[in-house]
């Protein structure tokens, strides 16, 4: 997910911003070379992008992998069981002990009630996430626009006329596949992140800032070709 990120932030540096290539001297050959730098960049942040959406593989640390192991009702059970026992294990915190013994018992009795709601609680909330992230990374993964990228790697991975997908949809009459936008492809990183945090969260019950990694990444990617220069004569 990282190298995603990261890639999808120099693309953006180098494959959307024009200003590096319009410093190029008109008719040099270092424009068309350029040009293959950023078509190469680009394209291969594409063919990292899908391979997080690759199909099941027992080696595999695809989206889709994941979600195979963890869409199992005994597994859901176990990581709902592990969140009410991690609360309930909480010790509560009073400031201020009672002197009388009867209002301290009673006080430490509603401290007990108040860590069991709370346990039963976000228990009843992991599994929702969990189902919540499940359905929403299915719902992703069928999408036509998905579709659409997965077939258009397929054609910069091989030297084929045609794809598997085409042919398929070929014989059942189905129309051809729409060729993915830029934004479409942007939509997909956003997604990809959301999801992958969700089901970060929903696992391991604690968060892993992926937004936060892809400022770091926008930083220095605009530190690098923010301070790029081209001393080219013109030809």
């Amino acid at each position: 997910m990282r190298e995603v990120i990261d890639l999808n932030e120099q693309t953006a540096r180098v494959c959307v911003d024009d200003t590096l290539r319009n410093s190029l001297p008109t008719g040099s050959p270092a424009v068309p070379a350029f040009d293959q730098l950023r078509f190469a960049l680009y394209w291969f942040k594409v063919i990292r992008l899908v391979s997080l959406w690759d199909p099941v593989e027992e080696n595999s640390y695809s989206i889709p992998t994941v979600l195979r192991l963890v869409d199992d009702d005994d597994v859901i059970a176990a990581l709902e069981r592990e969140t009410h026992d991690h609360f309930a294990a909480l010790t509560p915190r009073q400031w201020n002990q009672s002197e009388d013994p009867e209002l301290q018992a009673e006080i430490d009795r509603i401290l007990r009630r108040d860590i069991a709601d709370l346990a039963r609680t976000e228990a009843v909330k992991q599994r929702h996430l969990i189902r919540q992230v499940i359905e929403k990374a299915k719902q992703r993964d069928d999408e036509a626009t998905t579709t659409s990228i997965r077939n258009s790697r397929n054609y910069i991975g091989h030297h084929i006329q045609h794809t598997r997908k085409e042919a398929d949809r070929q014989r059942q009459n189905k129309p051809p596949l729409e060729s993915p936008t830029y934004r479409d492809v942007e939509i997909l990183i956003s997604t990809t992140i959301e999801i992958a945090q969700s089901l970060y969260l929903a696992v391991n019950g604690c968060n892993y800032d992926l937004n936060d990694m892809r400022r770091i990444s926008t930083e220095m990617a605009a530190e690098l070709w923010g301070n790029c220069r081209f001393d080219i004569e013109k030809s």
